[in-house]
């Protein structure tokens, strides 16, 4: 439990900014979605509400159709990406053909950052409860508040890693002219939906479930190491040894 000199940086509660979410699930989709841009900022949002039903919709919404895109981009076997959002087939397909290799990809995509993200919030949860105590004010417990926050910024574990949906989509988006840069850039760009996710959970550990300063780094660290060895676990990345290593196309020859 946190000592009363510990108190004294956490945010007044009645300051935190409401989450458009939890009273507008769809219409307040673009405010939410925005505010995970500003992680410092709404630290303490998720305990101004218990409300689990708007967080499971805006998951669903954000998070599982952007795990399913970043599949398609990275893990498909009868089509490539190229440049300028060019594609073509690598190998003569049917339509049903290709349509089955999109959803397999998308499949994979989901199983893999929806999995790991998974794996994060059981143990966010977890060490928030164990860590954390209910703020005065607080409409929520350590453990749900943590569980809203795992769920509103969702949507950022699919832009993580070089098989991430930034990875994949910035090199696409690009003409062919300027295209090696830009895959030069990727590596420290997908820093920052990793910064975004750690500031917005570490944000959430000790202002919302009101964790101690040392011990709000500790229930973020260490979902963040389990997340990271279970990606490893499943996709092998980045040498493509993995569990799923059957089910996953070769790499392109630029990424060997």
């Amino acid at each position: 439990m946190a000592s009363a000199e510990e108190d004294r940086d956490l945010v007044d509660l009645a300051d935190a900014p409401l989450i458009p979410a939890d009273t507008r699930p769809v219409r307040g989709l673009l405010g939410t979605f925005f505010q995970g841009f500003a992680p410092l900022r709404t630290a303490g949002s998720f305990a101004t509400s218990d409300a689990l039903r708007p967080a499971v919709v805006f998951a669903l919404l954000t998070a599982v159709p952007l795990a399913f895109l970043q599949g398609v981009l990275a893990w498909p076997h009868r089509i490539r990406f190229t440049h300028t959002f060019h594609f073509y087939r690598t190998v003569p397909s049917t339509n049903q053909e290709l349509v089955w290799d999109i959803l397999q990809a998308g499949g994979l995509g989901c199983l893999v950052t929806l999995g790991t993200h998974a794996l994060l919030t059981v143990s966010f949860v977890h060490l928030s409860h164990a860590y954390g105590h209910r703020r005065t004010g607080s409409e929520s417990t350590p453990a749900r508040a943590a569980l809203r926050a795992a769920l509103y910024r969702a949507w950022l574990a699919s832009m993580l890693a070089g098989q991430g949906l930034l990875a994949k989509a910035l090199p696409w988006a690009v003409p062919e002219s300027i295209q090696a840069a830009v895959r030069g850039l990727v590596p420290p760009l997908t820093l920052v939906p990793a910064l975004l996710l750690f500031l917005s959970l570490r944000g959430a550990a000790r202002h919302s479930c009101g964790c101690g300063p040392f011990a709000s780094f500790t229930v973020v660290t260490v979902p963040f190491i389990l997340m990271g060895l279970l990606t490893f676990l499943l996709t092998g990345e980045p040498d493509g040894t993995g569990l799923l290593d059957p089910w996953l196309p070769d790499p392109p020859a630029e990424a060997r």
